[in-house]
């Protein structure tokens, strides 16, 4: 409609303001415009920020909730990768140093010294610049501790010897060298100790000196280690006394021989016997075989002597107390098989009943005079004796047999032994021997 003239208002002036209208009587004016109130956005703006509260809280949520689950996830994507578990059997130098180390680790906890030396060997070489250096001296120092207890236990076992060898296996970086070194010179010191009051100890006994030798035993007494203070101590003081006992039954088979054992050869042989008592390891045993050597050499010649005279029942006598291992001479050889042999034989039974014994001393008597050469002055002697003797052995298991079948305690087995028996001739020893 375009911009009409208001009255005689020309075109482009502004309307004045409308003048209020008085409110009616009775009623309350109404307010303009700029009196009314204007809509405030405080309600709005505060579920605004509660709803913003909310949401930000729902998103941590959610946010916290995936991350543990993508930590759970890669976990498991971890634990799915882990290489598997260490197999020692396929160990080699090859592996690497931290397998090789746990394998030894593992190993160790048996406490085998091979294992345990094994476990050093493998970080000795480690330098300080090693990655596992200081986990292996911890290592390093356990396993040192353990061997260095070995090597003293081995050292109470008297094996000086394997104790230092084992102490000497600590490394010098270990803990424990410096108490190793310190325990190889104690070792050392303590032994050398011992094996000198030992020796002073033989020494003694060797000059007959009982009063010194008795003062090394309580010294070795005092030794702290069990090899010197128990073990040596018993051994030393047998030792003494069969010392003592060897010297008096050689003083007292002197003392024999001195009253007059060359004329008389019974006694001689009683002096012979006494001496043959000592202890071949003992240190009265030298003195002791040069003279049973000497006067076995006179016994012999008296027993030949009276062979040659005549009186073989003498010879053999004598022959008796002559020991074997002592002699030579073959002919002294033959005469001592001899007078064994007669001896053997000679055995008296019992009883009438033959025992095992008496069989097996006629085969030993037969045994010994087959030994006698055809040159022997005692052959023509052992011949004859052993016809005799076979004959005896064969009657004697013919007796046997008898009576034998005659336990079994039946009518014929008695007749059968009966006639067993009666086989053996009348004229034989065997025959003529008592009956029960």
């Amino acid at each position: 409609m375009g911009n009409a003239p208001v009255g005689n208002m020309p075109l482009g002036t502004a309307l004045p303001p409308r003048a209020p209208v008085p409110p009616a009587a009775g009623r309350s004016p109404q307010p303009t415009a700029a009196q009314r109130p204007q809509p405030t956005e405080k309600r709005p703006r505060r579920l605004w920020k509660r709803s913003r509260r909310v949401g930000g809280w729902s998103s941590l949520f959610l946010g916290v909730t995936a991350a543990f689950g993508g930590l759970g996830a890669a976990a498991l994507l971890w634990l799915g990768s882990l290489p598997p578990p260490i197999d020692c059997r396929d160990i080699s130098p090859l592996s690497a140093d931290i397998e090789r180390l746990q394998c030894a680790r593992e190993a160790a906890h048996s406490g085998d010294e091979s294992d345990l030396l094994a476990g050093l060997a493998l970080v000795e070489s480690w330098s300080p610049g090693h990655p596992l250096y200081n986990e292996a001296q911890q290592l390093v120092s356990d396993w040192s501790g353990a061997i260095l207890r070995m090597a003293e236990q081995k050292f109470e076992q008297s094996d000086l010897d394997g104790a230092i060898a084992l102490a000497r296996k600590i490394p010098a970086d270990s803990p424990a060298y410096p108490q190793a070194q310190e325990a190889i010179a104690a070792w050392q010191k303590e032994w050398s100790q011992g094996e000198t009051i030992y020796d002073t100890a033989v020494q003694a006994l060797r000059d007959r000196d009982w009063n010194l030798a008795s003062e090394q035993i309580l010294a070795l007494g005092n030794i702290q280690n069990d090899y010197w203070r128990v073990r040596r101590v018993d051994e030393l003081t047998q030792k003494v006394l069969a010392e003592k006992t060897a010297w008096q039954a050689f003083d007292s088979a002197q003392k024999l021989f001195d009253e007059g054992a060359l004329t008389d050869p019974d006694k001689l042989g009683e002096a012979i016997a006494l001496v043959q008592q000592i202890d071949p390891k003992s240190y009265a045993w030298a003195d002791a075989k040069a003279s049973l050597e000497q006067w076995t050499q006179s016994l012999l010649e008296i027993g030949l002597s009276r062979w040659q005279a005549g009186d073989k029942e003498g010879a053999i006598a004598i022959a008796q107390h002559i020991p074997a291992d002592l002699i030579t001479n073959p002919i002294a050889q033959d005469l001592i098989r001899y007078s064994q042999a007669h001896e053997l034989a000679s055995q008296s039974p019992s009883t009438w009943e033959p025992s095992w014994q008496q069989v097996i001393d006629l085969m030993e008597a037969l045994a010994a005079i087959r030994q006698i050469q055809p040159d022997s002055p005692f052959y023509a002697e052992a011949q004859a004796n052993r016809a005799d003797w076979e004959a005896q052995l064969k009657d004697l298991q013919q007796l046997q047999m008898a009576s034998f079948t005659a336990s079994l305690g039946q009518r014929a087995t008695f007749d059968l032994a009966i006639a067993q028996a009666s086989q053996i001739s009348g004229d034989r020893p065997v025959a003529s021997r008592p009956k029960r």
